[in-house]
């Protein structure tokens, strides 16, 4: 982050714009932010520089938006003001308490706290982002009788936090919900089907505020599946006339015990077709969250998972990016956010932990990427998770080494591309896959090699 003296370029910025808006009722668009930036450095840069950056024509920074803005700058200060000069006529009006409209706008900017990129984003953080229309769609299906929607996608791609967010608005809507996940079973639970079905129930009947009523309705001789079945129908869902939303974190963990896997996915499909019959279970919204990185090896009753709506959370786009640097009160020109996006394809975890370095020590986005793709840089860790995972599959590792070598976008193994892809390694383009982001490609392109193995 561009610092000038103890203020942040960009709070220098806001009280340009206040101060513009107070004196002639105009603010300041983004290529004139761009150009002030550039040319408050202590080494200011050239129209030229500032027109290849931001994607400009060299002419129209030079005969037609520079102008335009020294002319506003002279008006809103009463004086002669340009390239050369505008820095210290600002300094005087601005930080030295002359000329203000409002001595408001010139205090220090509130500091947002800072929130470590890890797990859920909380319900009222700012760093949160939307993926619009993706919100509203997962809204509107959850209000819809028997729902059961999948949110699916790599690891830190935001389904938890997505998911939060479902049983927010479901509870705006009065529905009953419950979260769960799978995590917080203990090994034992999985040893058998009716053992991790009486755990699932009693969590449910907890989370509601009931009293637990299992043994009222289990009876070994029908089976543990038509237990549980008349339990939610008979007890859960007939309690109250009020939708109830069951959301499942870290699903695929069911899939490393296949004993139980194919019966528990079976029965949640069961309940979905059960509202023909069964009017009650029209209450009963399912949300499943699993991670595409359980995918690595193959499940028999994998395919049971695409039961109901699937949901794949997408990469930001440049201006969800955009959006997330403005929220760190940072400032990047147009060459440093196409420069960011190539490095990190959107990721949000990515995006948000470099954001995140660079506010909590006050260094520059130049200076982070000297180090990126190192095993010493911010992303060490996470790169060294993807490495250890592809070393144990080294079939995968030979497949990947052909991504990283191509020049365009290759056809491998349909498994083995969606193995990769499943990592969030790759990205499809038609049937064919490409590496997903260059941080990806600089760092694996000598470490996968098949001497390494």
């Amino acid at each position: 982050m561009i610092t000038q003296g103890h203020r942040p370029i960009d709070q220098v910025l806001e009280c340009i714009d206040t101060f513009l808006v107070a004196k002639t009722g105009h603010s300041l668009n983004y290529i004139q932010k761009a150009i002030l930036w550039a040319s408050w450095q202590d080494e200011p840069k050239t129209y030229d520089q500032i027109s290849l950056e931001n994607g400009y024509s060299a002419n129209y920074i030079k005969q037609g938006v520079a102008p335009k803005l020294w002319r506003l700058l002279s008006k809103a200060c009463g004086e002669k003001v340009n390239k050369t000069n505008f820095r210290s006529v600002l300094e005087r009006k601005l930080f030295n308490g002359k000329g203000l409209a409002t001595a408001k706008s010139l205090e220090p900017r509130q500091v947002v706290p800072l929130e470590v990129p890890e797990g859920q984003v909380a319900l009222n953080s700012i760093y949160y982002i939307e993926r619009s229309p993706l919100e509203s769609d997962c809204y509107q299906q959850i209000r819809q009788p028997a729902t059961i929607l999948r949110l699916q996608g790599s690891q830190q791609m935001g389904k938890t936090s997505l998911m939060a967010r479902i049983l927010a608005d479901a509870q705006k809507q009065n529905y009953r919900t419950v979260r769960l996940s799978l995590h917080q079973a203990e090994s034992p639970v999985f040893s058998a089907i009716a053992k991790f079905l009486r755990w699932f129930c009693v969590n449910v009947t907890r989370q509601l505020g009931l009293e637990p009523k299992l043994d009222e309705y289990w009876d070994e001789e029908m089976g543990c599946l038509i237990s549980c079945t008349l339990y939610f129908q008979e007890y859960l869902l007939s309690h109250s006339d009020r939708p109830l939303v069951i959301a499942v974190d870290e699903v695929n963990q069911v899939l490393q015990y296949p004993a139980i896997a194919g019966d528990f996915l079976a029965l949640l499909h069961s309940w979905q077709d059960d509202t023909k019959d069964i009017p009650v279970f029209s209450k009963l919204r399912l949300v499943l969250v699993h991670s595409t990185e359980g995918y690595l090896s193959f499940h028999p009753h994998q395919s049971l998972l695409t039961v109901g709506l699937g949901i794949q959370l997408p990469p930001f786009t440049r201006e969800q990016v955009f959006e997330l640097a403005k929220r760190h009160q940072l400032y990047l020109s147009s060459q440093e956010l196409d420069r960011l996006m190539r490095l990190l394809g959107g990721f949000p975890y990515l995006v948000r932990l470099m954001f995140y370095e660079m506010v909590k020590h006050q260094v520059s986005l130049k200076s982070l990427l000297e180090t990126v793709a190192t095993d010493t840089g911010i992303y060490g860790n996470h790169l060294h998770r993807h490495l250890w995972r592809l070393r144990q599959y080294p079939d995968l590792a030979v497949a990947y080494q052909q991504v990283l070598k191509a020049n365009d976008a290759v056809e491998l193994d349909p498994i083995e591309m969606l193995k990769l892809h499943s990592f969030g390694l790759v990205r499809w383009v038609r049937d064919r896959v490409v590496v997903s982001c260059q941080l990806y490609e600089e760092y694996f392109r000598d470490r996968v090699a098949i001497g390494d193995l």
